[in-house]
């Protein structure tokens, strides 16, 4: 797997950040520095999956823009999408 963007809402203070920054604990797994949502359009058409893990109305409004993708994988507890046509994985995932 090759993770091409580490993405953080419109809102958040993290943009910049790399991710250990944000969660210690993974330090020396993943070393992207997280971006805006609202620069989705640089990167959209090289994405072969979405891994969503915000709050339920967020990630709601966000797998419609994904959905052309063809696969989402949604990291929270909540089953989000109707559509048969697309495979959704629903995990809720605790970091310690």
């Amino acid at each position: 797997m090759n993770i091409i963007a580490l993405v953080v809402s419109n809102n958040s203070l993290d943009p910049g950040k790399l991710l250990p920054d944000i969660y210690p604990n993974l330090e020396a797994i993943i070393d992207l520095i997280s971006c805006y949502l609202r620069i989705i359009n640089k990167w959209i058409n090289r994405v072969d999956v979405v891994f969503i893990c915000t709050d339920h109305k967020v990630s709601h409004d966000l797998a419609r823009k994904f959905l052309t993708i063809g696969c989402i994988f949604d990291l929270f507890d909540i089953f989000r999408c109707n559509n048969q046509n697309i495979m959704i994985l629903s995990i809720s995932i605790k970091i310690d």
